[in-house]
């Protein structure tokens, strides 16, 4: 008889904490306001492009491949 695998996922468990950073959760707070990243950038005194990569951190950390589901996570929409 043949044995079939699960699939493997890059998936957390639904009930997994996430653990973004003080200044990952800093920027995705601001995110949820609605603030451009140049905005952002501006607001904390760092470069655009430390933005940038914080944000496809934050990504990676939960999940998802855009802003909107970001925001729709980190709120629990």
């Amino acid at each position: 008889m043949q044995t079939f695998r699960q699939p493997e996922t890059n998936q957390p468990d639904k009930g997994a904490e996430v653990s973004l950073g003080p200044r990952e959760r800093e920027i995705l707070d601001l995110l949820t306001k609605g603030l451009a990243y140049k905005e952002i950038a501006d607001k904390l005194d760092i470069s655009r492009n430390t933005v940038m990569t914080l944000v496809q951190r934050i990504y990676q950390k939960l999940h998802v491949h855009s802003r909107g589901e970001a925001v729709a996570k980190y709120l629990g929409l």
